[in-house]
C-alpha cells in the first residue's frame, strides 16, 4: 500500500505480479489441473461404460436399444470437448459442458425408463421363462456334480424339476396367447427358484467345510435369487 501509495489497480498489479513469479504456486496450480483433469475424465469414462453396460444387458434381453445408444454416443462424442476445456483451464467452458453431459445422462435415462414401458408385457414373460429356463438348466448341472460327489440332492432336484414343469407351463400358455395364465406359471415358477436357492444353502452349511463346494452353492443360491426377483415383476 505504501508503495503504491494506496491505489488498488497498482496493488493488485504488485500481488499478480508476485504471484506469477512464485515457483511454488505454479508448481500447485500445475498439479491441481493435472489432478482434476485425471479425475473429471475418470468420472466420465465410468459413466458412460456403466450406461453402455446397461445398455448391452437390455439389448440381450431383447429390448430396442437403438433410441439410447445413439444418446450414448451423443455424451461420448462430448469426451473431447470436455478435455479440452479441462486443458485451456476454462472454468466457464468446463461447467458448460458437464451441465450439457448432465443434461442428457438425465435424457438417457429417461430413455431407458420409457423403453422398458414400452415393452410388451409377453415380450417380458419371453425373457424371464428364457432366464428361468437358464437358471434351472445351471440347477441340474450342479446337481449332476453333486450326486458325483454322492451328496443328497433330493429336495434340490424336485425343485429344479418344478420349475422346468412350471417355466414350461408358462411358455405354452404364452404360445396361446394366454399372458395371465403365464403370469401365474411364471410366479409359480419364480417360488420354485427361491426355494431351490435356499436348499442349496442349506448343502451349502452342512458342507462348509468343503470349501469349493459351499462356495459354489452359496454362489448359486445368490443367482437364482437374483433370477426369481427379476421374475417377480411380471409375476
Amino acid at each position: 500500500m505504501a508503495a503504491g501509495r494506496g491505489r488498488p489497480a497498482e496493488l493488485k498489479a504488485q500481488v499478480d505480479a508476485a504471484v506469477q513469479g512464485n515457483a511454488a504456486l505454479a508448481s500447485l496450480e500445475s498439479a491441481y489441473w493435472s489432478t482434476r483433469t485425471t479425475g473429471d475424465l475418470a468420472n466420465f469414462d465410468i459413466r458412460v461404460q456403466r450406461a453402455g453396460t446397461v445398455l448391452s444387458n437390455l439389448t440381450a434381453k431383447g429390448y430396442d436399444t437403438t433410441q439410447a445408444q445413439a444418446k450414448l454416443t451423443e455424451i461420448t462424442a462430448l469426451r473431447g470437448t470436455l478435455e479440452q476445456a479441462l486443458g485451456s483451464h476454462d472454468h466457464g467452458q468446463i461447467q458448460a459442458v458437464q451441465e450439457q453431459v448432465r443434461t442428457l445422462f438425465s435424457d438417457l435415462g429417461q430413455t431407458v425408463k420409457d423403453l422398458q414401458v414400452r415393452v410388451p408385457q409377453d415380450r417380458r414373460i419371453q425373457i424371464h421363462i428364457a432366464e428361468g429356463n437358464r437358471a434351472v438348466a445351471r440347477a441340474e448341472m450342479i446337481n449332476a456334480d453333486l450326486r458325483s460327489l454322492n451328496i443328497d440332492t433330493l429336495l434340490a432336484e424336485q425343485y429344479a424339476g418344478a420349475a422346468r414343469t412350471s417355466l414350461a407351463a408358462a411358455q405354452a400358455a404364452l404360445d396361446a396367447d394366454d399372458t395371465e395364465g403365464a403370469t401365474r406359471q411364471l410366479g409359480a415358477a419364480r417360488q420354485d427358484l427361491k426355494s431351490l436357492a435356499q436348499a442349496y444353502r442349506e448343502i451349502a452349511e452342512r458342507y462348509k467345510n468343503d470349501a469349493t463346494t459351499a462356495s459354489t452353492l452359496t454362489a448359486t443360491a445368490a443367482a437364482l435369487d437374483s433370477t426369481a426377483a427379476s421374475m417377480g415383476s411380471d409375476a
